[in-house]
């Protein structure tokens, strides 16, 4: 069985900065993004950090989200969803809105497509958000969710 691990945004800085090179010959592991990483990428307004930031999209799965949300989703880049994902979706929506009712509805809507896609599709989680990574760690304890120093240890381990 193939272990995907999905990236949150902010990993793939981590991965740039770090000159980081991901492995392409560990068998049964594979790397993943959605539309909505990319997305973010995009509008990053440093035109050679995003290029460099948006290389790393070349070299690995583009998955769609597990759900739609209406003015945010791309049509073709997303799934309609089945009420399980959608009470990922909106759990993760609300505690985020409850623990940071200053971050922005479109960060909270992003992180929240996000993350209910590792649920929905049973993706590891690799984020540096510390909230996102223990809400979705709440909803499923056995869900794997590492942060990029884990992620590196967990590959580490694999590829010896």
């Amino acid at each position: 069985m193939t272990t995907t691990f999905m990236f949150d945004t902010n990993i793939f800085d981590k991965i740039i900065n770090e000159n980081f090179i991901l492995p392409n010959n560990i068998e049964d592991i594979s790397f993943c993004f959605t539309h909505i990483q990319e997305d973010e990428l995009k509008a990053i307004p440093d035109e050679e950090k995003r290029k460099n930031l948006l290389k790393i999209t070349y070299e690995i799965a583009k998955e769609p989200t597990s759900c739609f949300i209406f003015d945010v989703s791309n049509f073709d880049e997303a799934k309609l969803g089945d009420d399980e994902t959608h009470e990922y979706y909106d759990e993760i929506y609300s505690k985020q809105r409850e623990k940071h009712p200053e971050k922005s509805e479109k960060n909270i809507i992003n992180d929240s497509l996000i993350g209910s896609t590792c649920l929905a599709e049973n993706f590891v989680l690799v984020t540096q958000d510390k909230l996102l990574a223990k809400i979705v760690k709440g909803i499923n304890p056995e869900l794997i969710v590492l942060n990029f120093e884990e992620f590196k240890k967990e590959l580490n381990s694999v590829a010896v």
